[in-house]
């Protein structure tokens, strides 16, 4: 049995709690892949990430160190979300860069400069009229990379905050551009050295395999409360290539795994969902915890397991 253990902020109870860390074997780079379905939107831990690294960005600034020509986070919305909508739900969480972002006059030669930049690959495409669908798709993201590239490279001050890239999300790029090309798209940005970067994607398909499989009925003894990239991937070990999820071969790209899943009690007024976060490779057991969401913030509640039957 799981029971609470109080509300703290989300970003403290996360096991990468500074962008900077270096306690991992990627030379200090965290790719951390977040998976949810249509159940449970996980994209509020792409805002607490974000917002924390611009608050370290806006730290570091403070004390002096020069901020000015270097990046904090770049944002690529794939999906329907706009750069207006973006800024404004940073800006809720406090975050002053999205605030000076949305107040700022952007153009084409500013987009890619600042502590903060927002990039829709969807508004993009309507606004230049171009058409993936005539085969030349793989020119659209080697011209993304090459763009993400060069604002990384902007970053030059070794003391200062890892910049960090979202991509939100690997599902609609996938939809857009093909599976094959976004993971050798997220497989290069990856590669880019001193960022981190945090991935968003959907578990649905594995999700809708569980259900029709009816795994529990299997083990009729032991019920299965979550599923997601961090876990139940034994159970689809039987299945193939063509059956499993494509967004399955991120997690060989991550070191953090974190699985946005529902509460089995359903929604309540101090948690709305459920966290599993694994780390890619380990042999320790995933962290749990449930979450709740606030207009301004999220917190997390830390889990203990009782033994009490």
């Amino acid at each position: 049995m799981s029971i609470g253990t109080g509300k703290i902020p989300l970003i403290q109870a996360l096991p990468w709690f500074s962008p900077v860390s270096s306690s991992n074997e990627l030379e200090g780079k965290q790719f951390i892949l977040v998976t949810d379905s249509v159940d449970t939107d996980g994209r509020f831990l792409l805002y607490a990430q974000a917002s924390q690294t611009l608050l370290l960005f806006q730290k570091k600034k403070q004390e002096g160190v020069d901020m000015e020509s270097s990046p904090a986070v770049l944002w690529i919305s794939c999906g329907t979300l706009t750069e207006s909508l973006v800024a404004s739900s940073l800006r809720k969480m406090g975050c002053e860069a999205a605030s000076n972002y949305i107040r700022g006059p952007r153009d084409k030669t500013n987009l890619w400069k600042g502590p903060l930049s927002i990039h829709s690959i969807m508004t993009e495409l309507v606004k230049e009229e171009k058409d993936i669908s005539d085969g030349r798709n793989d020119l659209c993201l080697k011209n993304l990379y090459k763009r993400i590239k060069n604002w990384a490279a902007q970053f030059c001050n070794s003391t200062a905050t890892r910049p960090l890239i979202v991509i939100d999300d690997a599902s609609a790029l996938g939809n857009m551009f093909g599976e094959r090309l976004t993971y050798f798209f997220l497989s290069y940005v990856r590669s880019i050295p001193h960022i981190n970067i945090i991935v968003r994607c959907s578990n649905d398909i594995d999700k809708e395999l569980y259900v029709e499989q009816d795994l529990p009925s299997v083990h009729p003894s032991r019920k299965v409360d979550w599923f997601g990239a961090g876990g139940q991937r034994r159970e689809f070990n039987q299945l193939s290539p063509t059956e499993a999820s494509w967004e399955r071969t991120l997690v060989e790209l991550a070191n953090w795994v974190v699985d946005v899943v529902p509460l089995a009690s359903g929604y309540s007024r101090e948690a709305h969902g459920r966290l599993v976060v694994s780390a890619i490779p380990s042999g320790e057991p995933p962290l749990v915890m449930n979450y709740c969401l606030q207009d301004t913030s999220v917190s997390a509640i830390r889990l203990k397991t009782s033994n009490t039957r």
